[in-house]
C-alpha cells in the first residue's frame, strides 16, 4: 500500500466516478469543511482499497502509466497548457470595458505570448472590419491554410452523410441544411477575399 501512496495519492473516493485527490500535505480540519469534504468517508476508500488488491493494482497500473500530451502550435489549442497569471487576467477583464480601437495598446503589456495572437484572432473573427490591411491579410492566409478544398470536401462530406441518415427527421434535416449553407457563405466570403488581397 505504500507504494500506492509514494505515487501521490492522499484520498480515494469510491463513487460513480472515482476521483483521485493527490497528496499535497496533509489537508487541515478547516480545508475540509471549506471543501465540504468528510474525512471518515476517505478513510473508509483507503481501507477497502488495501483490503482489495484488485483496486489497489488498477490504481497502481493506472498511475504507473506516462503521458503523452499532445502539445500544439496553434494557439487556439494551446489554452489549457497553463493558467494566465493575476495580471493578464486583469488586462483582460480590461479589454471589455476599452474601445476596440485602443486593443492595441494593452496586447504588448501582455506576459504571457499566447494572449497577443489569441487577442489577434479574436479581433479578426468578430470585429474583422476593424484590421488593417496587413492584418487582414494575415488572417485570411490563415484561414486559408486551415480551411482548404481538402477539409471543406471532408466536412461537407460529413454534412451529406448526417443528411442521409437522418432524412425522416425533419428537424435535423433542417439544423444541417442551415450548416450547410453557413459553410458555403464562410467559403464564399474567403473566396471574395482572397481575390480582393491577391492572396493564392
Amino acid at each position: 500500500m505504500k507504494n500506492l501512496f509514494y505515487s501521490g495519492l492522499h484520498f480515494i473516493n469510491i463513487n460513480k466516478c472515482p476521483i483521485l485527490i493527490p497528496y499535497v500535505g496533509k489537508v487541515c480540519y478547516i480545508k475540509l469543511l471549506l471543501l465540504n469534504l468528510n474525512n471518515s468517508i476517505y478513510e473508509k476508500n483507503v481501507s477497502y482499497i488495501k483490503k482489495n488488491t484488485i483496486w489497489k493494482n488498477k490504481i497502481l497500473c493506472f498511475l504507473s502509466k506516462k503521458n503523452f500530451f499532445y502539445f500544439s502550435k496553434d494557439v487556439d489549442l494551446q489554452l489549457y497548457n497553463g493558467f494566465f497569471n493575476n495580471f493578464d487576467k486583469y488586462l483582460m477583464n480590461k479589454l471589455h470595458k476599452i474601445d476596440i480601437f485602443s486593443w492595441e495598446y494593452v496586447v504588448h503589456c501582455f506576459k504571457d505570448l499566447r494572449l497577443k495572437k489569441l487577442l489577434f484572432r479574436m479581433q479578426a473573427r468578430n470585429f474583422f472590419n476593424t484590421l488593417n490591411i496587413k492584418k487582414k491579410k494575415k488572417w485570411i492566409k490563415h484561414c486559408c491554410k486551415y480551411f482548404n478544398k481538402h477539409v471543406v470536401y471532408i466536412y461537407k462530406d460529413k454534412i451529406h452523410n448526417l443528411y442521409s441518415k437522418n432524412f425522416f427527421c425533419d428537424k435535423k434535416k433542417f439544423i444541417l441544411i442551415q450548416l450547410l449553407n453557413y459553410i458555403n457563405r464562410k467559403i464564399n466570403l474567403l473566396s471574395y477575399y482572397k481575390k480582393k488581397f491577391f492572396i493564392h
